[in-house]
Order: structure tokens, then sequence, then C-alpha cells
């Protein structure tokens, strides 16, 4: 009896496992590099975005797997240097003839989670990740030749119908350490980037002690 009891909790959690495998959203591919992309999700998931995890197959048949991610769709308004729509839910963006930064969102989510991997050849690498963060861009906003990453402004906690908490334009400029690209806050390129949004820089960081207009002027 112990024996038979045993070989029905096995069956039973075979057919559980079996019955929670994942199911393929999208399988994509960068045809300049021939590398695959599959995204993909559990079938039993309350609380999943539109595709959870994300493997890439590089042409030597290694592969790198991303979990968790929550991700959702990607609603761009502004036009990207060297960017482009990689199926329904990822934008991605052509650094040089080598290499891809392919962006991720959980844009429908509380905490607008942002996440850039590098994609090479035979390897990949996630290089930022963020939450709260509004992105807007991927240029190259200092003319170096290398994209930089920029964060939408002005969209503070409201405060009043015409004031908010103090949000701030932001630019990371990006730089490389042997085949790896990074992303850092640049003050310098955030003022001006704040300046030709014609939004007034009270510094890097969001500040909810300070209200300000459209304009990002103080509340006197």
């Amino acid at each position: 009896m112990k024996i038979i009891t045993t070989l029905f909790i096995l069956f039973f959690s075979i057919q559980t496992k079996t019955s929670e495998v994942s199911q393929i959203i999208e399988s994509l591919s960068i045809k300049d590099k021939n590398i695959k992309i599959i995204l993909s999700k559990p079938k039993r998931c309350d609380d999943c975005g539109m595709y959870e995890d994300i493997k890439i197959i590089f042409p030597n048949g290694s592969t790198k797997k991303y979990t968790d991610l929550t991700g959702d769709k990607i609603f761009l308004t502004a036009l990207d240097e060297g960017g482009s729509q990689l199926g329904q839910y990822l934008h991605l963006y052509k650094m040089n003839n080598e290499t891809y930064f392919l962006l991720l969102m959980s844009q429908s989510r509380p905490d607008n989670k942002v996440r850039i991997i590098q994609i090479e050849s035979t390897d990949a690498k996630v290089i930022f990740q963020e939450n709260s963060f509004t992105f807007h861009q991927m240029i190259d906003f200092d003319k170096d030749g290398l994209l930089d990453l920029l964060k939408k402004g002005g969209r503070g906690e409201p405060v009043s119908t015409t004031h908010s908490s103090y949000d701030p334009y932001l630019v990371y400029k990006s730089y490389k350490k042997g085949k790896w690209y990074t992303f850092k806050l640049d003050e310098k390129l955030s003022q001006k980037w704040s300046k030709e949004n014609k939004f007034l820089w009270h510094g890097p960081k969001y500040n909810g002690n300070i209200r300000v207009d459209k304009s990002g002027t103080t509340l006197k």
C-alpha cells in the first residue's frame, strides 16, 4: 500500500510539473548576427507579465537565459537613432556592427522597471537595470559615436492641479570597459537635456519636498 501511495504521489508530481511548463510567446531573431531570442512564460501564472523569461541562442549553440522579468509591451513615441521594434515586446538598438542593445520594460507595472541587455556574437550581459525609470530615448546625445540613455522628467507625484514633486530629466552616458558597455549618470549632460525641455534644474535626484510646475519653477 505504501509503495502504491508513493507511486501515486510521484505520478501526480510529474503531471503537475508537466502542466506548468513554459509556453513560447514569441520566437525572434537578430538576422545580422544569426542570433535567436525566445520569449516565454509559465502556462499557469496569475501575476505574470506578457512574458517572464528570455532565452538567447547564439550561432555556436551557447545560450543565455534571464528569468522573472515581468515584461510588457514597449510604447515609444520618440524617434530613436538606430532603434527598431523587435517583435511585439522588445526594442533593439545597434551600437555598431558587433554590438546590440536589447531594451526590456515592465512599463505597465508601478515601478516602471527598465533593463538593457548587451548582445555580442557569442555572449550577452545585463548592463543596465533600474526601477522607477521613465525611458525616453537611446541616442548619441553628446555626439561621441556612442548611444546614451535618456530618462524623461517632469513626471513627479502631483501635489496640486498645477504642481508636482521634482522629477529631473537625466542623461546616462555610455562608457566601454573591455567588451562591455555601462551607463553612468552625467550631470552636465542632464542639465543640457533639462534645458532643452525648458525644465529648470534642481539637481539629479527626485525630491518630494521640491514642488514644481511644468517648467520646473518651484512653488513659492
